[in-house]
Formats: C-alpha cells, sequence, structure tokens
C-alpha cells in the first residue's frame, strides 16, 4: 500500500495558529526534538488568550491535520486540556537549560537570541545538575536553525537552513543545510554527532568530497515523500 507523508518545514510552522476541539488557542512556538532518534518530543504552544498569555508544552501525537492557506493546524483537545498542559519551563532544550544555569551564576538576564551568541566558552551542558527535567540531548528547532555544520575535518560546510518533520512519526528524516555558495542541499541528521551551542557550531562525521554527493533541495520534489507500507 502506497502511503503519501507530508514533510513539513519545521520553520515555516511557527506562528501557526493551533486549533482544538472547541476553537482556537494560540500558536505553534517551537518543536523540542531529541538528537539521539530526531523524534520530536514536544510541541511549544504560545497560548494566546488575554488572561493566560503564556507557553505549554503539547504532545505532537496530539496534533492533527495542517491547513497551509490558513495557516493552522488542528489538536484533539480542548482549550482547557491545552491549557492546563504543562508549562514550557518544565522541560527545557540544552541551550535554555544552559541559559537558566548562566543567568543563576551571574544573577544577569540573558534571552534569547543573544545569550547564544554569548555564551561562555566551555559552558556546553549542565552536567552537575541533579534535578529530572536536565536533558543532555533535548534541542529546538527554533534555536538551532542557521548553526554551522562542519566537515570531519572541521572546515566549514553549511548553516542549517530547516528540519523537514515527518508528521506521520513525528521524527526528523532530513535536514536542509545551505552552503556558503547559496545552495540548500538535504542531508540525514544522523552526519551530525555533536552540538555545541555555545559556539553555534554542529560537528559532523562526513567530508567535504561526501557533501559534494549530497542532493540538492527541490521544493517541489520534496514536499512530499511517497513510501510503500
Amino acid at each position: 500500500m502506497n502511503r503519501i507523508k507530508p514533510l513539513l518545514l519545521a520553520n515555516s510552522l511557527h506562528g501557526f495558529s493551533l486549533h482544538a476541539k472547541d476553537g482556537p488557542i494560540g500558536k505553534i512556538d517551537d518543536f523540542y526534538f531529541s538528537d539521539q532518534d530526531w523524534k520530536v518530543r514536544h510541541v511549544v504552544i504560545e497560548i494566546d488568550h488575554w488572561l493566560d498569555m503564556r507557553k505549554v508544552l503539547v504532545s505532537p501525537s496530539n496534533l492533527g491535520s495542517t491547513d497551509w492557506r490558513k495557516k493552522h493546524i488542528t489538536a484533539d483537545l480542548t482549550r482547557e486540556q491545552i491549557s492546563r498542559s504543562p508549562d514550557s519551563e518544565t522541560v527545557l532544550p540544552v541551550a535554555l537549560q544552559i541559559d537558566r544555569r548562566v543567568n543563576a551564576i551571574t544573577g544577569e538576564g540573558m534571552h534569547w537570541p543573544e545569550t547564544y551568541w554569548s555564551m561562555p566558552v566551555g559552558v556546553d551542558s549542565a552536567t552537575d545538575r541533579t534535578d529530572g527535567n536536565y536533558d543532555a540531548h533535548l534541542r529546538s528547532t527554533r534555536i538551532l536553525r542557521d548553526i554551522e555544520v562542519d566537515a570531519e575535518d572541521g572546515s566549514p560546510l553549511g548553516r542549517i537552513a530547516d528540519f523537514l518533520i515527518d508528521t506521520h512519526c513525528w521524527e526528523i528524516p532530513l535536514l536542509m543545510i545551505k552552503a556558503h555558495d547559496g545552495r540548500v542541499f538535504i542531508s540525514h541528521p544522523d552526519i551530525v554527532t555533536s552540538i555545541d551551542v555555545g559556539r553555534r557550531t554542529a560537528a559532523s562525521d562526513i567530508t567535504q568530497k561526501e557533501n559534494a554527493e549530497w542532493m540538492e533541495y527541490d521544493p517541489h520534489y520534496m514536499a512530499i515523500m511517497s513510501t510503500t507500507e
């Protein structure tokens, strides 16, 4: 059986409104994923009710169809259920974990995006934290956009332009990488071996020669992908 699986550009979904079963509730702010298996763990929703301006975490399994013309995505939850979802501060991606840690040490407020350019060298993870909310592999599509990807020898390959999300299983099967000559290529995310949010770089295990063999991104071809199940 052939099944069409849409690949959604993560950063193009930022700002889409979220429609609960009983009406609109807020908008998509971010996607948190694990850099171990590249699965989306949480969808950050910014609730825009004038009495409740905050961000909450919703499981991607609760999201439904996407309407590109009206720029909204549906959820199988009510507005009350979404408003009662865990606060976004409950679980933080690595960059925000570091932000909170540095803020606690220095007593100075550091806010995105400036904090990720000025993060102290060597502060790459809060490994001395003992609370259960720390996750060394949780990442943000919004924060990691535009970070440099380096080849195995340290030479630059390009920058992450976007993340292609498979909404059937809520995984990130492909990265869009913009080379320094302006061309955009697609690559599997497993090329990434480590991420340094302080330096805004991602190390990879590929060579410049292997980079030359990447498929150039075609928005018409990559809008959907067909699989056989």
